[in-house]
């Protein structure tokens, strides 16, 4: 069994991150940017996914829609498009400098590569720039600031990057968590256990 809720680990940007475990098939979502905490209005999707048959393979994905505002969904859509931009001229950039080494020379190949890599990193850094440009002082992470880290049977599992959101989260979910660790009690009764307004959803399910 993993960590309890609550239980915290150091994250992306340096922050922590809360491990939540919640039973149940629906669960409140406070109307609250799970990234910086503000007044959300859209939302972005978090999923994982279980196969199971040896012949036959199914598939089997849950998820789940989390509460953002439309400033967080822009650095988070920024990065995804820098780590697959970096990915792809990455990949491109090694398949080049193989053929120049093969077909031409090895001492084209090597520099080619050299400063095709390079670049590729040049413009990764500058794509997460970017993105930082679109955070504010309240955002817990440049990437997703949840994780949904899969389930068993009722009981599913979440990461989430925000202190603040997490607490809200537990807060409005008071009766649905499990492996309740000391800090997240800690941080349970700091708040008052006053409950946060928002609506139960279930998780999206798709089988394949």
């Amino acid at each position: 069994m993993p960590n309890g809720t609550g239980r915290g680990r150091l994250g992306c940007g340096g922050g922590w991150i809360l491990q939540i475990d919640v039973s149940g098939q629906h669960f409140v979502f406070p109307a609250l940017c799970a990234c910086c905490c503000g007044p959300a209005g859209s939302a972005l999707s978090v999923s994982s996914s279980k196969s199971d048959g040896k012949r036959v393979v199914h598939t089997k994905t849950n998820a789940w829609d989390f509460p953002y505002c439309d400033a967080c969904v822009g650095h988070v859509r920024e990065t995804e498009t820098a780590k697959r931009v970096a990915w792809t001229l990455f990949a491109v950039s090694v398949i080049v400098s193989g053929i120049l080494w093969v077909s031409v020379s090895p001492y084209l190949g090597i520099p080619a590569g050299i400063l095709a890599v390079g670049g590729t990193i040049f413009l990764y850094k500058k794509q997460l720039a970017a993105a930082r440009g679109l955070c504010c002082v309240g955002c817990a992470c440049i990437e997703k600031a949840v994780a949904y880290l899969g389930w068993h049977s009722t009981l599913h599992q979440f990461d989430i990057a925000s202190l603040d959101y997490a607490l809200a989260f537990m807060v409005a979910n008071q009766r649905k968590l499990v492996n309740l660790s000391n800090e997240a009690r800690e941080l349970l009764e700091s708040s008052g256990n006053v409950p946060l307004t928002g609506s139960q959803r279930a998780a999206r399910r798709q089988r394949s």
